[in-house]
């Protein structure tokens, strides 16, 4: 469907991230950790006040209702108090108006890669091969999931905590890979209005190239269709020739496909 996409299915696949960040960083989760929220209609500005401050993004900018300069001003002057370094925003091919790009762009943001966004229909995936035992989370082994999640991707102790606890909440299912009794990587998925999101895949360096992550992926596959879901979507790197991403390898070996790419535009504050 890349190039060739309805407009209203493209937004349902693109809002489920306003609906996701909402749902693991709303209230005391986010401030534990130094991650804010602030809406400004449909759109969500994440702040990030970590010592990584990896999460400053803006999502679903002139997505459901077209963006103004006016709120454009008002998102960059609210990054630039809160004390971060810089804010991205991912723009969607769909977001309005047409003159976003150029708007960003007259405000300092430079424009660098790409994000590949990815569906696929939920239910029936393809088997995936490996000797590693995947796993649903339960309370009885939410530990695991956060251990998995920190060491995976590196995150600051005490994140994968917050990450884990969204397993307890409504729409959430959580698997974890484990070698032996050893938990070495982990993945979630939303369920919102019939459309399954899958993010927060980590492996840990150690265990990569084992099949952990599509067996993962096959896992939340699945379980979005039992969950009735009709779609599944995620994002990723862009993938090119000099510069493979196995995440997105990954998925399109589960059958996803990509739906288009998202600029990203990036401005850094002195």
């Amino acid at each position: 469907m890349a190039g060739n996409y309805d407009a209203d299915f493209a937004r349902r696949l693109e809002q489920i991230e306003v609906e996701v960040n909402a749902s693991v960083f709303d209230g005391t989760g986010g401030s534990d950790v130094g991650v804010e929220l602030h809406r400004s209609g449909n759109t969500l500005a994440r702040i990030d006040r970590s010592e990584g401050g990896v999460l400053n993004r803006v999502s679903s900018l002139g997505l459901i209702e077209p963006a103004t300069e006016d709120q454009l001003d008002a998102i960059v002057e609210l990054y630039r108090r809160s004390g971060v370094k810089g804010v991205s925003v991912n723009v969607s091919p769909i977001a309005k108006p047409d003159l976003l790009d150029g708007w960003l762009e007259a405000r300092g943001f430079k424009r660098g890669g790409n994000a590949a966004k990815i569906y696929r229909r939920a239910g029936n995936p393809r088997p995936v091969e490996t000797n590693l035992r995947v796993a649903q989370v339960t309370a009885a082994n939410v530990a695991d999931l956060a251990i998995a999640l920190e060491d995976g991707f590196g995150m600051m102790r005490g994140r994968g905590a917050v990450v884990a606890a969204a397993a307890g909440k409504p729409g959430w299912r959580w698997f974890v890979a484990y070698d032996g009794e050893q938990p070495v990587a982990a993945g979630g998925l939303f369920a919102h209005e019939g459309v399954g999101w899958l993010g927060y895949g980590a492996t840990i360096p150690s265990h990569r190239k084992r099949g952990a992550q599509g067996a993962i992926i096959a896992a939340r596959v699945a379980a979005a269709g039992e969950m009735g879901c009709e779609w599944v979507t995620s994002e990723t790197a862009e993938d090119r020739p000099e510069a493979p991403v196995s995440s997105y390898h990954n998925m399109i070996r589960n059958g996803f496909e990509l739906l288009f790419l998202r600029p990203a535009y990036s401005l850094k504050f002195e």
